[in-house]
């Protein structure tokens, strides 16, 4: 007969010492109580006792695990809002891809067939050069430019670049973390310094620090997880060459914005950026030719495996155009030079050198398919064509007159667009490319990508946020409603066997988390939350909310709910977010170019940080 073991009961993160003595205490008394039964002795004093002890219990422990639970929610602001919650939302998936998987329509074998398909897949090869563009950018890419050499990185920026990591990101095959990296260069910072410097002046990247181990992420919500797209890559890479990374990037994205070579229309991951931003711009030229009586859509563009297939000779070329220094531009030669990655799947080892691609999980990838992707910017489209994007995710929006000149000019744009991705190795997906009408008469248009015919859709999500055909952004309201009840009842469920579901725990949980995700880009949509209908829905969400928080009746008024609850309206926070991100009259706007060298940048904080600490130890 199996005798099921005694297994150590974890106890709660918020447990204390206190709290340990005083159950202890409780526990005594009921072994006291039972004794003195048995015994026939007086109970009254050891009831009073006993009463008194569970009370303080019961508020001491309440108290300690509301504490610990807004400590933990507190974490998350507005803009990491996911960070924490995400790991708590997550439906449960396979910890780790299975032994086989489907690869074409056939499933390997065994383990190592599997790991090797999983990089192949990830980590394509270079195709051959078929178009006269491709040999021209292919012999060029060991042409250095005509350009100065970068000076030596500086102590200060190898301090700061390091302070500014993650110590609880994984590391690389070193097992190093940023937090230890950064003691190694608080205690040696010459010596690290001169190592790097040594590096940029070899224009050399070591082996060990671009080679990426790679972990296998399943995608959440896939409902078939032997196939290959239901996974996702993360590269992770020595702290050491993420520092490397992130030296010479800044200094490419400091000669780019110096020489305003930089794409205003590129808005992610550059500084002074944002999505409200992305999608204001956009939706300003919507709204402007609307105002002219004209026709307007707007097509957004998918791009098959955009950071898997950034091809180098194109990423060279773009270096050469924004003036890159020569020695940075030697090092990020042999940054791509034998690059490999690494899978350890089901104890075998699988290796592969890439010849392509931005490795997910890289300080620099980001950036540098920015700079590919500018060229694509900066093409010369038909009047009436606008092209922006936020790292790979490409918009287009078209207006015109007419139906006949809004075809005209879409499809000729489109035709420059997948001409352009040709020219570089990257592919336009028809099936994931989304065509909106923002007029009744642009539906009469046909818009064609590729030889493939685009279907109008009533809606379309661009960076989060829910655009329709009538811009009132109704169903993105509805939506963010529907998904923050979502959101609370999954994060109450979690609570409460950990910390217990008290109206402070509830009320933390509604306004470090849920307030944020209703109001995430409201400065696009937030004078809409003035309207009768909308007002109505995020006032209906907010009392659910509120009754809970006070434990009140199903019959309460909502007014009552929420001030007894003294929780924010959400209405007024979208409508003062979205008052705030509007221009100030007369505000002068700031020029997101007019920065410094980074070596000169950091050596003037570092100099005002001295000269703060000496102030302030002079008073």
């Amino acid at each position: 007969m199996h005798v099921k073991g005694r297994g150590t009961k974890p106890k709660a993160p918020w447990w204390t010492e206190e709290l340990e003595t005083i159950k202890r205490e409780v526990v005594d008394l009921h072994h006291q109580l039972h004794a003195a039964k048995r015994q026939g002795l007086p109970l009254d004093q050891i009831l009073e006792a006993r009463k008194s002890i569970k009370e303080l219990y019961a508020s001491k422990m309440r108290d300690e695990s509301t504490r610990h639970f807004r400590e933990f929610c507190e974490l998350q602001t507005k803009e990491n809002v996911w960070s924490l919650t995400n790991r708590l939302l997550k439906t449960a998936t396979p910890r780790r891809p299975p032994v086989t998987l489907n690869r074409d329509g056939t499933y390997t074998t065994d383990s190592q067939e599997t790991a090797k398909a999983l990089l192949d897949h990830f980590y394509p090869g270079d195709s051959p050069d078929t178009l006269p563009r491709h040999h021209e950018l292919r012999s060029d890419m060991t042409n250095s430019p005509q350009s100065h050499y970068d000076p030596p990185f500086t102590q200060e920026e190898v301090l700061e670049c390091l302070r500014q990591m993650n110590p609880k990101k994984a590391p690389g095959l070193d097992n190093l973390t940023s937090d230890i990296c950064l003691q190694f260069a608080t205690d040696y910072p010459r010596l690290l310094t001169d190592i790097l410097n040594r590096c940029l002046a070899l224009q050399h990247f070591p082996n060990q620090w671009k080679t990426a181990f790679v972990k296998i992420i399943p995608k959440p919500g896939k409902s078939d997880y032997s196939a290959l797209e239901s996974f996702r890559p993360i590269g992770l890479i020595p702290v050491f060459g993420k520092l490397l990374e992130k030296l010479f990037i800044r200094r490419v994205t400091y000669h780019a914005q110096r020489n305003n070579l930089l794409n205003k229309f590129q808005f992610g991951f550059r500084e002074q950026t944002n999505t409200c931003e992305a999608i204001n711009t956009a939706l300003d030229i919507i709204r402007q030719a609307k105002s002219n009586k004209q026709l307007s859509i707007a097509i957004s563009l998918d791009i098959k495996a955009a950071f898997d297939n950034a091809w180098w000779p194109a990423l060279f070329h773009r270096l050469r155009h924004i003036q890159c220094p020569n020695n940075i531009f030697g090092l990020i030669q042999d940054y791509v030079r034998d690059r490999e990655v690494i899978l350890d799947f089901a104890g075998g080892r699988v290796t592969k050198t890439m010849s392509k691609g931005c490795i997910q999980g890289s300080t620099c990838g980001p950036v540098l398919w920015n700079i590919i992707l500018d060229e694509l910017l900066d093409t010369k489209l038909p009047a009436g064509c606008h092209i922006q994007a936020f790292a790979d995710d490409v918009l287009l929006v078209v207006t015109a007159a007419s139906a006949g000149k809004l075809e005209s000019a879409a499809n000729l744009a489109l035709h420059h667009i997948v001409e352009w991705g040709r020219s570089v190795k990257l592919a336009f997906g028809p099936t994931k490319t989304k065509l909106i009408a923002f007029t009744p008469k642009a539906k009469t248009a046909s818009i064609n990508i590729d030889g493939h015919r685009l279907c109008f859709v009533p809606e379309v999500k661009l960076l989060g946020v829910i655009l329709d055909e009538k811009l009132n952004f109704g169903k993105h309201v509805k939506h963010v409603v529907n998904r923050a009840v979502r959101i609370f009842n999954t994060l109450c469920m979690y609570s409460r066997p950990t910390w217990g579901a008290h109206p402070e725990n509830i009320s933390t949980i509604y306004q470090q988390v849920i307030v944020p995700t209703i109001t995430y880009a409201a400065g696009i949509w937030g004078h809409v939350a003035q309207k009768r209908c909308i007002r109505r829905a995020l006032e209906s969400m907010q009392r659910g909310f509120a009754i809970k928080a006070i434990r009140g009746f199903r019959a309460n008024r909502a007014s009552v709910a929420q001030y007894s609850a003294s929780h924010p309206e959400v209405n007024r926070a979208a409508v003062a977010s979205y008052s705030a991100s509007q221009p100030e009259v007369n505000q002068a706007a700031v020029s997101r170019y007019r920065v410094l060298h980074p070596e000169v940048n950091q050596a003037a904080v570092s100099r005002y940080r001295y000269r703060y600490l000496m102030f302030t130890k002079s008073k």
